[in-house]
């Protein structure tokens, strides 16, 4: 906004320099003054004009107080128009919030003070209240490390989870907490509040509203009923009740906790143990990246390769869901099988030049040109045995190159790491194909 003062001038707005005419030095002075002048007055700043009416070319500029004095604002103020300025022009500063992995602006993060992830307050509200419906009081930080892709470890304080969530989910994070804090607390099912008290005691009072119920069984059965006559009662419903979870949950292998599935992929996740686990197969799920190796279509190890959104269970009981790991290796080598196309060609071409160099060199041999090219239909037998030979080796080159590409595949696959086949084709193709075809010439 300033023009550039000239060297050894105390008047910021400048005067003309004397090289400058008349008109020229109070055209850039009037420039100066209107630009300053603006600006002062956008801030709520008054400002003299500096030049007089009767100023001339002889009568040099009254000196003006210094910038500094000039823009006597506080530090608030100043934040407020800058604010205001960069909202009117667009210009926002942004941050990258690692839940919905979208540029936000920044006075919409949220800030974890112990690690400093940012998040968006609504993606880390919904996060903590989804966590908090399933029941967890420690809440874990959801960033994963972008090189080393772990988890953080950081649990959110309670005096962050107030700050984000509803109080209706906030009255629950703190029944759930002062449950696992206190095994004999309960909550009262007529008004909701949290009661204290020993486990023993299974028939108890609400101290807020003064109703009765059991510390076991809520209000299922009446105060005269004792819990043992109510479990006998309904044995047979709770027999009925056991087979339907037994056909539609399935239990946690780390801790046996029975877990209902209702949407969602088949990536499980316990709530009271913290393992990971597949809903389809009921095996540990290792996490090494944002997409488990359980699921890859290339796995040919895993039962569940290509079937993380595989509706099962409820939705499709009976379903037979291991294939064999003879269905899983050929659908491994069928998903490979376009690449080793070129390299079949390759193992072509290298047998016939390699065929091509070998000839002349029999040929130079006594022996060979006395027992076989002097012998009658030399020609004929050299082009079947040539033929032969050709179908062999590439035969065996294939069959070979695909072989070394899945057991390769598979072993790397197992110890957690992936790799083309390419390679092993490639090497395999190199490497044996001569020797398949100098056997051939050799022996023939």
């Amino acid at each position: 906004f300033f023009e550039a003062s000239y060297p050894g001038e105390r008047n910021p707005l400048g005067s003309p320099p004397s090289n400058l005419t008349r008109g020229d030095g109070q055209l850039r002075r009037s420039m100066s003054w209107i630009r300053n002048s603006a600006l002062l007055s956008s801030t709520g700043t008054d400002v003299e004009d500096p030049v007089g009416e009767e100023a001339s070319e002889t009568s040099p500029l009254r000196p003006e107080p210094s910038l500094i004095r000039t823009f006597s604002l506080s530090n608030n103020r100043l934040i407020r128009q800058l604010s205001t300025l960069s909202t009117s022009s667009g210009l926002l500063q942004t941050f990258l919030c690692r839940i919905c992995l979208g540029h936000e602006d920044v006075r919409e993060a949220f800030n974890v003070p112990e690690c400093r992830h940012q998040f968006c307050r609504a993606c880390l509200a919904g996060y903590l209240s989804s966590q908090i419906e399933d029941g967890q009081t420690d809440v874990h930080c959801p960033s994963v490390e972008d090189k080393t892709n772990e988890r953080c470890g950081t649990v959110l304080a309670p005096a962050d989870v107030e700050a984000l969530v509803e109080p209706t989910i906030l009255a629950k994070f703190h029944r759930f907490k002062a449950r696992r804090d206190d095994p004999g607390s309960s909550v009262c099912p007529w008004c909701g509040d949290l009661q204290t008290g020993e486990e023993e005691e299974l028939q108890r009072v609400c101290s807020k509203c003064s109703r009765k119920y059991c510390f076991l069984h809520g209000t299922a059965h009446s105060q005269e009923e004792t819990c043992a006559e109510f479990e006998k009662r309904t044995k047979a419903e709770d027999t009925e009740t056991t087979a339907f979870l037994k056909k539609t949950s399935k239990p946690c292998p780390g801790c046996g906790a029975i877990t209902y599935k209702y949407t969602g992929c088949n990536h499980m996740k316990c709530p009271k143990c913290n393992d990971d686990w597949c809903w389809l197969c009921g095996e540990g799920i290792l996490i090494s990246g944002p997409f488990p190796s359980h699921y890859d279509r290339r796995n040919a190890l895993s039962p569940c390769a290509g079937k993380q959104f595989t509706m099962d269970g409820n939705e499709e009981p009976g379903l037979d869901l291991d294939l064999g790991r003879a269905g899983r290796i050929l659908r491994f080598v069928l998903y490979y099988s376009p690449l080793a196309l070129p390299l079949w060609l390759l193992a072509l071409g290298l047998y016939i030049a390699i065929t091509a160099l070998a000839l002349p060199c029999l040929c130079s041999n006594p022996e060979f040109r006395r027992s076989w090219l002097y012998s009658p239909g030399w020609a004929m037998t050299t082009m079947v045995n040539l033929l032969w030979s050709l179908l062999f080796a590439i035969t065996l080159c294939c069959i070979g190159a695909v072989i070394a590409a899945v057991l390769a595949g598979i072993g790397l696959l197992y110890i957690g790491f992936e790799i083309s086949s390419c390679c092993f084709e490639i090497i395999f193709a190199l490497v044996c194909c001569p020797c398949f075809c100098i056997k051939e010439i050799c022996c023939n």
